[in-house]
């Protein structure tokens, strides 16, 4: 049995590193023009292409993008350009709402959260 695991170990590792040589992304430019580069809060958390938030998506107030160097156990670095954490901004013709932190259409209101810092 101590052979298989080891088997099962090398996949994942093999399956791992490929997924990162591929990059997913780097920046939000290789991204398509309705997504952004994201990165997880989690432990390693591979970067990826994720659609910008709609209507009613959870998002971050004042969410700009960062520069992230990242390291991963397999020695692998990916040096990510103006990528985002956690949650893409909302797409274009919406705004994060501070009062419940979601994309809503712009109002008087959210015009003034905006304008408020």
């Amino acid at each position: 049995m101590a052979g298989g695991r080891g088997v099962c170990v090398g996949v994942w590792v093999l399956l791992s590193v490929a997924g990162l040589a591929l990059g997913r992304c780097s920046s939000s430019t290789d991204c398509g023009s309705l997504e952004c580069c994201n990165v997880g809060m989690m432990r390693y958390s591979i970067p990826q292409c994720v659609p910008l938030g709609d209507l009613g998506s959870w998002c971050r107030i004042n969410a700009e993008p960062v520069d992230l160097s990242l390291h991963y156990p397999n020695n692998q670095n990916i040096n990510v350009k103006g990528g985002y954490l956690l949650m893409c901004p909302c797409r274009p013709g919406l705004v994060c709402s501070r009062e419940s932190s979601t994309c809503q259409l712009p109002t008087q209101d959210t015009v003034n959260e905006l304008n408020v810092e």
